[in-house]
């Protein structure tokens, strides 16, 4: 089931490798969570801003979206998939 988070969070990433920028783990809720794989990932825009998506997962299988905003450089959580 997904539920919209819509949250500002905090990234750790990998930059320079392929893909080019890789989310290593990231805060939410005074949690660290870290991201076992970037499963899919995808572009868009916002006005001028190029937004890089980010579809990853936990070591539970959890999934998460995540984007990075190119103007603003901020990341944000938009939803949670968990199992159960």
């Amino acid at each position: 089931m997904y539920t919209d988070i819509q949250e500002h969070i905090i990234v750790c990433l990998e930059c320079g490798g392929t893909p080019r920028m890789k989310p290593l783990w990231f805060t939410w809720n005074r949690r660290t969570i870290p991201i076992q794989a970037v499963n899919y990932t995808w572009e868009g825009n916002e006005g001028r801003a190029a937004i890089y998506f980010f579809a990853v997962s936990d070591t539970s299988n959890n999934v998460y979206e995540l984007s990075f905003n190119s103007e603003t450089l901020e990341w944000r959580l938009w939803r949670v998939y968990c199992e159960g």
